[in-house]
């Protein structure tokens, strides 16, 4: 079981250079791949997202590359015009005011906008790009790791959650073994406060009793309620593939028989119980919104 959140990065020496990959993930629906990349690896962006695509299944992953030859030749850019405005300007301003002094190359050197140094963007070396593929494979082994190790503990904390709900759902069980009697019991003396010493039919009484009993019935609901919970149990041992889905669809249906239980039942025990299910439930249901 995996988290859908985490970090990883990847790194790869290049002569004179430095390749840093870094990727972070957060919970989604789906894979949503975001990829930041230096204008010279645009080219591989298909052949990075399919690497990343069969590593992982679900979640928002922003991945960003970023390339820097330490060695590479910058262009000097002169900006001959604006130079010139600055001279003449210089003259301008020594004419006015008689202020004496030189105009020095270093002075005009130190002129805003008066030169730009662009660093040129060439094509990727076979290296460069085997290096890109390196790193970024590192990244995604160490964000899946991060993913792995949270979903660990992801899967101890749903085991144990499960764990307390089928204690609560056995005595849910135990508690509505002695239904039908409580039932009888209970309109028993209702009726004798009621009718106040008038004799009560019995098999009215019986057929009241029956059909009551019947609607709070709630075995089939313990039944589906345990086997969710078993198979919620056996996704959280799986060792590969994701589980979060089919857990998200489990705890629906958890929550589903919860309900049900609760509106059926009459008995404050199994009332009680129920809410004890149904916040643990809701506890589940926020884990499994980060489960890949």
């Amino acid at each position: 079981m995996r988290s859908m959140s985490g970090f990883g990065r990847g790194n790869a020496p290049l002569g004179g250079g430095r390749l840093v990959v870094e990727a972070k993930s957060v919970n989604h629906r789906f894979l949503d791949l975001k990829l930041k990349l230096p204008p010279e690896a645009m080219a591989l962006e298909p052949e990075l997202r399919r690497l990343v695509s069969g590593r992982l299944e679900r979640g928002r992953v922003d991945l960003a590359v970023s390339l820097q030859r330490e060695n590479g030749c910058p262009d000097v850019r002169v900006n001959h015009p604006l130079l010139k405005r600055y001279v003449k300007a210089a003259h301008a301003i020594r004419k006015e005011t008689g202020v004496e002094g030189e105009i020095t190359l270093q002075a005009l050197l130190h002129l805003p906008g008066a030169i730009r140094v662009e660093f040129r963007q060439g094509e990727l070396s076979r290296a460069e790009s085997s290096a890109i593929r390196d790193a970024v494979g590192d990244a995604i082994t160490s964000l899946v790791g991060m993913r792995e190790r949270e979903g660990e503990a992801l899967a101890r904390d749903l085991r144990k959650r499960l764990g307390a709900i089928r204690r609560r759902a056995s005595s849910i069980h135990k508690r509505a073994g002695g239904l039908e009697k409580r039932l009888t019991a209970r309109l028993r003396e209702r009726v004798r406060k009621l009718a106040e010493g008038v004799e009560v039919d019995p098999a009215r009484l019986a057929q009241e009793i029956a059909y009551l009993a019947d609607r709070a019935d709630v075995a089939e609901e313990l039944v589906r309620l345990d086997a969710h919970l078993d198979a919620m149990l056996e996704l959280s041992d799986r060792k590969a593939g994701p589980a979060g889905k089919q857990l998200d669809f489990l705890t629906q249906e958890l929550h589903r028989e919860t309900n049900t239980i609760h509106s059926k039942s009459g008995d404050l025990a199994v009332s009680r119980a129920a809410l004890e299910i149904k916040s643990e439930v809701e506890k589940i249901r926020e884990q499994v919104q980060n489960i890949e």
